[in-house]
């Protein structure tokens, strides 16, 4: 996972993410670590059922459950915790490397 820091502007993304699978239960867990400074406390996370395998209503997580919230924009996935809310471009998991390149230079372009 890339969290690049904005550079003034508004729009964009944080971040972008290429997880291994489209389990979200499986790859969610181990993304936590890389924000959760930022969050503080994470409390939803918005998704879109476009981009992975079944949801349900949360995810589970070291710190506890974290509720989900389906609907997002496909292709994005948002982390809203006390602090701060965060949204990370998504690479699809079977993207070949020239693909997720170019998607993630769109994104941290954009």
């Amino acid at each position: 996972m890339l969290l690049p820091r904005r550079i003034g502007g508004h729009g964009g993304v944080d971040g972008v993410w290429w997880p291994r699978s489209r389990n979200l239960n499986a790859e969610f867990p181990n993304a936590i670590p890389a924000v959760g400074v930022r969050l503080d406390e994470l409390r939803l996370l918005q998704a879109s059922t476009s981009d992975w395998d079944p949801i349900g209503r949360q995810i589970r997580t070291a710190d506890g459950p974290v509720a989900t919230m389906l609907g997002n924009t496909p292709g994005f996935i948002t982390l809203i915790g006390t602090n701060a809310t965060i949204t990370f471009g998504l690479i699809r998991p079977d993207s070949p490397d020239d693909e997720a390149l170019i998607r993630t230079g769109f994104l941290l372009n954009t």
